[in-house]
């Protein structure tokens, strides 16, 4: 989903749970992008994590 800047990428895990990526709309990280319905492997650098503490 185009969003400006940026563009909404939603995948379902194997277990049924749902997730959205966020990316930048650049012309290298649009030509990587999946078909619909085809599957892919994700992951994320330790580096770009960032820990929030449950209320």
């Amino acid at each position: 989903m185009y969003q400006g800047d940026s563009f909404a990428c939603y995948a379902t895990l194997r277990d049924g749970r749902q997730v959205t990526l966020r990316d930048y709309c650049r012309s290298d990280v649009l030509a990587k992008l999946p078909r619909p319905g085809e599957p892919v492997n994700l992951g994320i650098d330790a580096d770009d994590v960032v820990l929030v503490a449950a209320d």
